[in-house]
């Protein structure tokens, strides 16, 4: 039966040029991905990408195809992608704009099979 799974990502402040990385995160069921962006304090800018593995404690891989969910996110959003085929992602957020922590709330919301 088809459901909707989501997962908290992130609820903490991203600082300038900061990098934070989710915990690995079964989409082997995934029929689509979002994530949900939620901007709470500070004006910086967001960009989100990913990395996948086909085991939870295995080597993840930034693929070199295009993996960039969301440049420069300034505004509360929702972002959809459709990454490469694999068990488990690990979703990366990094303070892109260089000038200003940002706190924000992502949760990565799944449409499961």
């Amino acid at each position: 039966m088809a459901g909707m799974n989501c997962v908290l990502l992130f609820s903490e402040e991203v600082g300038i040029s900061g990098v934070v990385t989710s915990e690995p995160i079964d989409i082997s069921k995934a029929n689509a991905l979002a994530i949900h962006h939620n901007e709470t304090a500070g004006t910086g800018t967001i960009t989100y990408t990913y990395s996948l593995s086909p085991s939870r404690a295995g080597t993840y891989i930034i693929p070199t195809s295009p993996v960039t969910i969301g440049a420069d996110v300034t505004a509360d959003d929702i972002l959809d992608f459709a990454p490469e085929a694999a068990k488990f992602i690990k979703i990366i957020a990094t303070e892109s704009g260089g000038s200003a922590a940002v706190t924000v709330t992502s949760t990565l919301v799944i449409q499961e099979l």
